[in-house]
């Protein structure tokens, strides 16, 4: 739709919403300093002049009139990018629409945007549980519809857009599994892992009965049976020269026969049909496995509640299973049925890559994150996560990718994340109590994984649910936050994390309860303003020194308490320091605690052939304490950080030879 047939109203009301004094300039990236809360509530104009305040009325206006936007570093040769990247999930169910997407991202500086799942789905309404690649109208914005976008494929291209011109990356879930019935399980069966029972349904038929590798072309026949009984999706009778030779069709046209074009209701409608049909045959789909892939999964028993039946498996061990989805079947099987990793399924690796690869071109997504990118198959050859970025990258060379592995760097299967191609993960901090007296050397830690980078995550959608809640109150959440803008480490953090409340119980107020469709209503923000405060600061800082410091390396330093960790950004070239950073993990205060002297450190050694002090001059506290006047750091003496609180995150800024001079005119 034309941009000048945008009835877009300038008057004192909309600029009242946001006022240029919670504009924050500094750097790339800039934004709002205002609560979710507040831009979510903004209408269509006040979000259209906040976005022309931005990045500019004429950008605005070509990009509502359909210009495509470039990402951030599409001119990049390769996908390293990441390695720094500061990360924010927002889960499109509790954000709302694909407006609230772009309102959001307005209200924080950092650098990248991942978007849970978007596609239609299957059981519980799971955002990880598609039934096709179909984009889900549940996220689309009345407003913008309104406006001309009139469908969710439209509404994600205004939104990516949008988000490139903000100057932000893009990312887009990458899953290896559907719903146990998806539509793709009917149009593809033999890119899936099936089971067949015995006529009663009592015990799963194996070899030497069945040959388990093979069931997917029994699948197919018990699929045109169904068609020959029932015709294609308007009951027209189908010929039976097209049933003999249905999967030799083209995909789109085997699903149409199956599903037809219409909207989702009559779709699953049909699905649910194909799916009792198939089932009364015996066949079921197996779920994914948590743990192991290469755990054999078996029949258990069949379940009931009165009013449907249900399959459910066992893997013998310890049953970590998620029983609505089904992973694609990566390799053949032996006879016995053990999966044989030497015999790759190429029909659904190439499937697989093509389907991402169809998704990434059309949206213009930068990186996927790789849901379950923990499971490993010991494979030396290939793997499906990094297939797909390989894949991607022919043509799109900067595509990165995002590992949900929350491993560590003395992880003991270090070398088959390494197989993987990522170029973060995102590590299990998020999981680690700050209160641990090893919390730094576990973050420090983080520095040595070489082929990729660990996420210094917060918290993540999954993690946000009362069972986890011990670890994310306002203390832990201060350092984790500090460590995540302020380490030269990508970062990760789910949304709601801003003004999030301690120790929250309903459902309305956690996004993981957001991840099905659980009737929870509307997402109910947190009132934490003490915690609000704290990030609103640091972010500020970051966003004024980000572009600095991301061109710069960063040193850790020794410290005198284990609980106080030191950090500081040095220049690549001249081996300068920049800014100092210092954090106290421990709930006690420090009355002193002694900093490795950055002349003592190698970069620093560079520094002191030219100069013997340097001064730091404190810019930041989290705490409410005034600013240090400058503190001289003398060569051959030693440096001395004093009166931290518990808590209490710190910054100081290395200032050139007169701050130096003049300081010691005043001593």
């Amino acid at each position: 739709m034309p941009v000048n047939s945008i009835n877009v109203k300038h008057n004192n009301s909309v600029n009242s919403a946001f006022s240029y004094k919670h504009l924050i300039q500094g750097g790339s990236n800039p934004y709002y300093k205002i609560k979710p809360q507040t831009a979510l509530n903004w209408d269509f104009n006040t979000t259209y002049k906040a976005l022309e305040n931005l990045i500019g009325s004429r950008q605005v206006q070509e990009i509502f009139n359909g210009k495509q936007v470039a990402a951030p570093h599409s001119k990049e040769k390769n996908s390293e990018w990441l390695k720094q990247s500061k990360i924010v999930g927002i889960n499109p169910r509790a954000i709302g629409t694909y407006l609230d997407v772009i309102k959001y991202a307005m209200t924080f500086p950092e650098d990248s945007v991942h978007m849970l799942p978007l596609f239609e789905q299957g059981c519980q309404g799971s955002l990880y549980s598609p039934i096709n690649f179909k984009l889900t109208k549940e996220f689309m914005d009345d407003e913008l519809t309104k406006q001309g976008f009139d469908t969710p494929e439209k509404q994600l291209k205004l939104t990516v857009n949008l988000l490139h011109a903000l100057n932000k990356n893009v990312g887009m879930d990458f899953l290896q599994h559907t719903d146990r019935f998806s539509e793709e399980v009917f149009v593809n069966p033999d890119n899936f892992n099936w089971a067949k029972l015995d006529s009663t349904k009592s015990k799963e038929l194996r070899y030497p009965d069945t040959d388990i590798d093979k069931i997917g072309s029994e699948v197919k026949s018990s699929i045109v049976d169904f068609l020959r009984e029932n015709g294609d999706s308007k009951g027209k009778k189908i010929p039976e020269i097209t049933l003999k030779n249905l999967y030799s069709l083209k995909e789109e046209k085997i699903r149409e026969l199956l599903f037809g074009n219409g909207d989702i209701d009559s779709r699953n409608q049909r699905r649910v049909e194909l799916m009792n049909h198939v089932r009364s045959c015996g066949f079921e789909t197996r779920p994914i496995s948590i743990d192991d892939p290469k755990r054999k999964i078996i029949f258990k028993e069949m379940n009931g509640n009165g009013n449907s039946t249900w399959a459910t498996f066992t893997d013998n061990i310890d049953d970590h299973l998620f029983g609505n989805l089904t992973g694609y079947k990566l390799y053949h099987f032996d006879k016995y049925g053990n999966i044989d990793i030497s015999r790759p399924n190429e029909s659904a690796w190439n499937f697989i890559c093509k389907k991402n690869a169809e998704f990434q071109k059309e949206y213009n997504f930068d990186f996927l994150r790789a849901d379950m990118g923990y499971l490993h198959y010991n494979d030396e050859k290939a793997d499906i996560h990094s297939k797909v970025k390989q894949y991607i990258q022919e043509q799109t060379p900067y595509f990165a990718s995002l590992g949900e592995s929350f491993g560590s760097y003395r992880n003991p299967e270090n070398e088959a994340i390494k197989r993987k191609a990522y170029d973060a993960i995102l590590g299990n901090l998020h999981y680690e109590h700050v209160y641990n007296p090893d919390y730094n050397d576990i973050v420090k830690d983080y520095n040595f994984a070489s082929d990729y980078k660990l996420c210094v995550t917060t918290f993540t959608a999954d993690a946000d649910k009362r069972s986890y809640n011990h670890c994310f109150d306002d203390f832990q959440n201060e350092i984790r936050t500090f460590y995540g803008l302020f380490l030269n480490q990508p970062s990760y953090m789910g949304m709601g994390l801003e003004t999030r409340d301690v120790n929250p119980t309903e459902s309305k107020k956690l996004t993981k309860d957001f991840i099905n469709d659980w009737g929870n209503g509307e997402y109910e923000w947190g009132q934490n303003d003490y915690f609000y405060n704290i990030i609103s600061g640091m972010r500020n800082v970051f966003a004024k020194i980000k572009d600095e410091i991301q061109n710069q390396f960063h040193y850790w330093v020794h410290t005198s308490d284990k609980r106080v960790a030191s950090w500081f950004y040095y220049d690549k070239e001249t081996s300068m320091p920049s800014y100092i950073f210092v954090s106290n993990a421990d709930t006690n205060a420090k009355n002193e605690v002694e900093i490795q002297n950055l002349f003592d450190t190698t970069p620093g050694k560079v520094v002191g052939k030219e100069r013997d002090s340097l001064v730091a001059n404190q810019i930041y506290s989290t705490e409410e304490t005034n600013p240090n006047e400058g503190q001289i750091i003398v060569k051959g003496k030693k440096y001395k950080i004093r009166n931290l609180k518990p808590g209490e995150c710190r910054i100081y800024k290395i200032v050139n030879s007169d701050a130096i001079d003049k300081m010691r005119k005043c001593n």
